[in-house]
């Protein structure tokens, strides 16, 4: 896997990645008005299919508290066309977060792993506690032919009235050119 570029439409990031013949972009938005987040994967070109798969990996805690020993327990819930996540910070287990996820892909599979030593080189350099852990919750994947694509839009309150992730990455880019 290579990176081949990464460039920024106004606040929009697209990476492309080269993997064999095969070459694929991911795109991340902000959603505007709303604490939501719209990622889109695209299969550009290959000489056929090509299966690519995302880890949903989350955490609830501050942003400056770590969790390396048991990061927020999760009671994850499949739903028509995606699911609810509701964790359990391990400082306060009596307010849970809830986390409303989308999906547009062949590919849904809940899980319950954790993974361990989280190296954050960041905290590292400030001086604090630097290893951390956080709880993957689902994988969501597609099988893409060229030209095909799969998103996931990921909010903290329920998302009905959301658009797709390819509409609303689109909509912000038009919001930016206003």
């Amino acid at each position: 896997l290579k990176l081949e570029s990464f460039t920024r439409n106004g606040t929009i990031p697209t990476w492309t990645w080269k993997l064999g013949e095969h070459r694929f972009t991911k795109t991340v938005s902000m959603v505007y008005g709303h604490n939501a987040v719209a990622i889109q994967y695209e299969h550009l070109e290959g000489p056929n299919t090509l299966q690519l798969e995302c880890s949903i990996i989350v955490n609830a805690r501050d942003h400056h508290q770590l969790t390396p020993d048991e990061p927020a327990r999760a009671r994850v819930e499949e739903i028509p066309g995606g699911f609810v996540a509701r964790l359990k910070p391990p400082d306060n287990p009596r307010s849970p977060v809830q986390l409303h996820v989308a999906v547009q892909a062949d590919q849904l599979r809940l899980t319950d792993d954790v993974y361990g030593d989280i190296e954050l080189p960041v905290e590292q350099q400030r001086g604090y506690d630097h290893i951390d852990a956080a709880r993957r919750i689902a994988v969501v994947g597609s099988t893409l032919q060229p030209g095909h694509s799969f998103s996931i839009v990921a909010s903290v309150a329920p998302t009905p009235e959301l658009s797709t992730a390819p509409q609303l990455i689109d909509e912000e880019l038009s919001r930016q050119t206003r």
